[in-house]
């Protein structure tokens, strides 16, 4: 894959745009055990102690649906420009990586706290159609709180902005 063009020079080295990396693993099995889908949302976000949350993150516009454990290499991808969602998926793929979903957005903040007070981090690898909007869950922050808010997968996301990656660990 050759190197996106709306990228400076400098956001090109995977050290520079996402230096640390984090290994998180869900376990579908112990979530499923939680009986309705609207039960396995509630139960993440108390797994990761958020202090608030947006009401438009609900069990219905953000499903748990899994089976067996997983596990996860995660890295927060900050390029330093506007880009618009596909911008980030394509650049984050020009790494190895795919978008994060929600439910890994939920246990990257729930297991590493303290990067979601670093700032805002979008999970493209999932969109909830919301009155015919396309929205991604964010893990953002409010001066020292943690909190979940529904964005509009379709805007510019500013020059602040990190991204979600991840890749699958086997074996």
């Amino acid at each position: 894959m050759s190197a996106p063009t709306f990228l400076p020079p400098e956001a090109l080295d995977i050290d520079t745009v996402a230096p640390d990396e984090f290994i998180t693993e869900i376990d579908f099995d112990a979530i499923n055990n939680v009986t309705s889908p609207e039960g396995r949302l509630e139960h993440m976000i108390a797994l990761g102690r958020y202090d608030h949350r947006g009401p438009l993150i609900t069990g219905d516009h953000f499903p748990v649906i899994g089976v067996g454990k997983h596990r996860f290499r995660n890295k927060t991808f900050h390029f330093g420009v506007d880009l618009r969602a596909w911008e980030a998926i394509e650049s984050m793929s020009y790494f190895g990586f795919m978008p994060g979903d929600h439910i890994q957005g939920l246990e990257l903040g729930a297991a590493f706290p303290g990067l979601q007070l670093k700032g805002v981090i979008a999970c493209l690898g999932y969109e909830a159609r919301i009155n015919g909007t396309a929205h991604v869950m964010t893990l953002f922050r409010h001066r020292k709180e943690r909190h979940l808010r529904c964005r509009d997968r379709d805007g510019t996301f500013l020059d602040h902005w990190r991204f979600l990656g991840v890749q699958e660990i086997t074996g």
